[in-house]
């Protein structure tokens, strides 16, 4: 698939500067447009918006299609789920918070807890608003009460404030408050339902109040009304099975933003300090160095996550539709922030190489997908079937529009794509297994390749 690329904005240097020239460069043009043909004949994601900066020049466009087979080209105002870089946002509101003196940053979280809750402790470390906001609180990265194999395509839509309090009282440290590393899901969605209560306020408002509003990123919302569904990109899971949104009450903080490529590159140009003046101060405080990590180069700001060896700002995103990613260098006014309506990773290897780029790092490595061979439904047909696997349960293999799936036991179902030169082997792109299946034996038979280890199963009779 060649990729459609639209180019939605450039802004050109002042009159007395010198000429820039184009951004991206002619020859940063070709390397992004060659990864983004690699990265779309992977079949795992429809399309792709895309935002860069570069000192005062910016830079908008889109590659592949909104959805499969509507010719559409994403561009800077399709609307996506963005996951944890909701964390930014939660970040920058403790922050603003903390510096208006509404909350301190090391306030213990048992000052904003309702009467009779206590939050879980260590002996005597107690948990801090800052350790939630940089993932050392030691809470487990879910709630214990939260069972993603309940509704594992809308994880979050059923969990409430009631339920929140519940696990609360059940929940166990990993480690001492402020000593590791460990990130958390649970953590923002205490810390963004805290700061919001303590304004008797909903996270939503508390939000657009004092970030959103201030920052002028209209675009960028929890509510979806009718002008932001007509923007939206449907959600498609890796491998391009359409999936259903994702919708969050309390567990909102973590991961419930809609935005758009035109607002996050404005976030970014607002951490460069092109934001209004009573906004820089929070947006500076969330994007320091607010905890060090003994263990790697890996720092912590409020949301933001901070590479030591050259300073970068990143952060990624994931629903069971999307994924995101963003990157930053401050010091070099170098940004990119990549979305997609597809939760593949695999969109991170474009902008963490788009990224490189524009840094002018000497090594990029290069990017390579194993290459596939469509096969005819028809073809395909005759491999979908319950297989019992000896050990693992069942291997459910189901055909979707000309696209063989798999699904062992209760975990999720994954795409599998025809090899490029064997007959009969299937490979996956979202974990390192292989499928043969031999059609002569009867029953069918299929054998699971993995990590070194061979399981067979055989087809039962009802298919």
């Amino acid at each position: 698939m060649i990729p459609t690329l639209a180019l939605l904005a450039l802004i050109t240097p002042a009159q007395d500067a010198e000429p820039a020239g184009p951004f991206p460069s002619v020859i940063e043009r070709v390397r992004l447009d060659t990864w983004a043909e690699l990265l779309l004949e992977t079949d795992e994601l429809p399309g792709f918006a895309v935002g860069m900066l570069r000192g005062d020049q910016r830079w908008l466009g889109g590659y592949g299609e909104t959805a499969l087979g509507n010719g559409k080209t994403p561009n800077a105002l399709t609307r996506y789920e963005i996951g944890s870089l909701t964390k930014l946002f939660t970040g920058i509101l403790l922050a603003e918070m903390a510096l208006k003196g509404d909350v301190r940053i090391d306030q213990p979280v048992d000052d904003l807890l309702p009467d009779g809750l206590v939050a879980p402790a260590s002996g005597d470390h107690r948990i801090q608003l800052v350790h939630l906001a940089t993932h050392t609180s030691g809470m487990p990265r879910l709630p214990g009460n939260l069972d993603l194999a309940v509704d594992p395509e809308r994880p979050y839509e059923n969990y409430t404030s009631e339920s929140l309090v519940s696990a609360l009282a059940e929940t166990k440290l990993t480690s001492i408050p402020g000593r590791l590393y460990a990130y958390s899901n649970y953590g923002y969605g205490l810390l963004g339902t805290l700061l919001a209560s303590s304004q008797q306020l909903g996270y939503e408002r508390l939000l657009a109040a004092r970030v959103l509003g201030p920052l002028g990123l209209f675009h960028t919302t929890l509510t979806r009304n009718a002008e932001s569904e007509a923007r939206m990109a449907p959600p498609y899971a890796a491998g391009l099975r359409p999936v259903a949104p994702w919708l969050f009450r309390v567990m909102a903080p973590c991961g419930a933003l809609v935005s758009s490529t035109t607002d996050m590159l404005a976030l970014l140009e607002a951490q460069l300090g092109k934001a209004p003046a009573s906004m820089i101060p929070a947006l500076d405080l969330a994007a320091s160095q607010i905890w060090t990590n003994p263990a790697t180069p890996m720092d912590m700001g409020l949301g933001w996550h901070r590479n030591r060896r050259n300073g970068s700002l990143f952060h990624s995103g994931q629903t069971g539709g999307y994924y995101s990613f963003i990157a930053l260098d401050i010091e070099r006014e170098i940004g990119v922030v990549v979305l997609t309506n597809s939760s593949t990773s695999l969109i991170e290897d474009w902008g963490q190489r788009a990224f490189q780029l524009l840094r002018g790092d000497s090594y990029i490595e290069a990017m390579h997908y194993r290459a596939q061979k469509p096969r005819p439904a028809s073809e395909l047909n005759g491999l979908v079937g319950d297989y019992g696997m000896l050990g693992l349960g069942t291997m459910k293999i189901t055909q979707v529009e000309g696209r063989l799936f798999a699904q062992l036991g209760t975990q999720d179902s994954y795409r599998l794509y025809a090899d490029a030169e064997k007959d009969d082997l299937f490979f996956y792109r979202s974990v390192d297994a292989e499928l043969r299946f031999d059609r002569d034996s009867t029953p069918q038979r299929v054998t699971l390749l993995q990590s070194g280890r061979e399981f067979t199963g055989t087809l039962s009779d009802g298919r």
